[in-house]
């Protein structure tokens, strides 16, 4: 985990996100990037302000002065305790575009994300350019809520649907978080009281596969739909972060049986890491 994209927009959403960015970056002494994207409406906006006096050039250079004093404090504050370097980059065009190639084109391999809060469950708060991102993009994206201040990741979900591909997915797991002596659990939403002999034969054949000491397994019972047995089963075991693996936009929808936004609508207090295949 040698590079590390934080994408902000200086909120305080995109500011929370740095810090978790910081916290991996210090562990595996990565060089974090700050990406900052001026869109299309903030262009638009611009144009409409008739009265403004303020230009696109001079909204940039404003732009450039707060991040450059943001990585300044960064390069401070974190380098010191393992951050290996600090930069940032400025690109225009479409918001989860510009990400996506951006991300890919440089060679990073964790993508972070600060995301917005929502009233209840039926409303989203997965941005939808953070959608758009995880669907585009193949690498793991951290989506980090507005309201989840960084904790070790201390404790670990991994929410599994018995797919060959999560033997990598955990080995990359145990490699990211390691260093904080994370308990990995390997979780299986059933609706049967009884755990299911494809649930003892799935553990036992990652068992022979992965070495790792905090490595669990649990099979949990619910008669709720798999988005309310997941967010019940992480309040009641105040876990720290919640891992999906997802063939893009395919795999939670036939999780959830919803849209993607609304299926990623559960973890508002909660951060989520995605992978992809």
């Amino acid at each position: 985990m040698n590079k590390i994209l934080c994408p902000i927009d200086f909120s305080a959403v995109s500011i929370n996100a740095i810090e978790y960015a910081t916290a991996l970056g210090e562990k595996h002494a990565a060089a974090l990037t700050l990406l900052f994207v001026f869109t299309e409406e903030q262009f638009n906006q611009l144009l409409k302000q008739k009265t403004t006096k303020i230009s696109f050039d001079d909204m940039r250079k404003e732009a450039e002065v707060k991040v450059k004093a943001l990585v300044e404090e960064i390069r401070k504050n974190c380098i010191p305790k393992g951050l290996k370097s600090c930069d940032y980059a400025f690109k225009m065009g479409d918001l989860s575009e510009s990400i996506s190639h951006y991300a890919t084109q440089n060679a990073f391999r964790l993508v972070v994300m600060g995301t917005h809060g929502a009233e209840n469950l039926e409303e989203s708060i997965i941005g939808t350019n953070t959608v758009k991102v995880i669907e585009k993009i193949d690498l793991p994206v951290l989506c980090v809520p507005h309201d989840a201040p960084f904790e070790d990741f201390k404790r670990i979900t991994y929410a599994t649907d018995y797919k060959e591909e999560d033997k990598v997915v955990i080995e990359q797991l145990i490699a990211l978080f390691m260093p904080y002596k994370s308990k990995i659990k390997v979780l299986h939403v059933g609706k049967g009281q009884e755990q299911p002999e494809q649930f003892s034969a799935y553990e036992k054949e990652l068992q022979s596969y992965v070495s790792y000491e905090q490595l669990n397994f649990e099979y949990y019972s619910s008669k709720e739909d798999p988005k309310r047995a997941l967010q019940d089963y992480m309040r009641q075991n105040n876990d720290s972060l919640l891992v999906l693996l997802t063939r893009h936009r395919n795999l939670i929808e036939r999780i959830f049986h919803i849209s993607t936004t609304k299926g990623l609508s559960f973890i508002s207090n909660y951060p989520l890491l995605v992978f992809t295949i």
